[in-house]
């Protein structure tokens, strides 16, 4: 390959690490609390990356009927957000939802969203689906984007992505030039 080609490919590489996704992504970190009367009690402390809200957009976590009970969230994080929950119900049967809204453009989702929750599975609580939503002015939902919420740990910082992909650029740039 040409130098100056090489480079233009180290370089867009590099570009291409360095930009974020548009995509949102929600981790979570589960927590065992102390139990209750009505079960094994968790916790989930979800946060929330790549989506600017606006007014009437929501993100919506579902929990499987099967698997959970009792949900109970904490109060909103911050102004500027509005929590609603479902239950799970066996009697329908139908998932429960967990679902903070923005009330403003621009809402800062920048914070820990937590609900605590009795565990009916086996093990630890895990992934769950999700779903970026916006509410028209009658409140008819559009989902915008959908995925799995993933563990906190496993969501590398985007400075570890630009180092990254910045040495496999330097790397590339001078194996080609040599």
């Amino acid at each position: 390959m040409h130098p100056t080609r090489s480079k233009l490919v180290a370089l867009a590489l590099f570009v291409l690490g360095t930009t974020t996704a548009s995509a949102a992504s929600i981790s979570y970190q589960a927590t065992d609390i102390a139990d209750s009367g009505a079960g094994d009690a968790w916790q989930y402390t979800y946060f929330v990356s790549g989506h600017t809200f606006a007014e009437r957009e929501a993100f919506s976590i579902l929990f499987d009927v099967d698997s959970y009970a009792n949900l109970n969230p904490t109060p909103a994080p911050v102004s500027g957000w509005e929590i609603l929950v479902l239950e799970p119900s066996v009697g329908l049967p139908a998932d429960g939802r967990y679902e903070p809204m923005s009330l403003a453009d621009g809402t800062s989702a920048n914070v820990a969203f937590t609900i605590d929750f009795v565990w009916k599975g086996t093990g630890a609580p895990g992934s769950q689906p999700f779903e970026i939503i916006q509410y028209d002015p009658d409140f008819n939902p559009t989902t915008l984007e959908s995925g799995v919420t993933v563990p906190a740990e496993a969501v590398p910082e985007p400075s570890t992505w630009m180092l990254v992909s910045g040495a496999v650029g330097m790397f590339a740039l001078r194996r080609r030039t040599s």
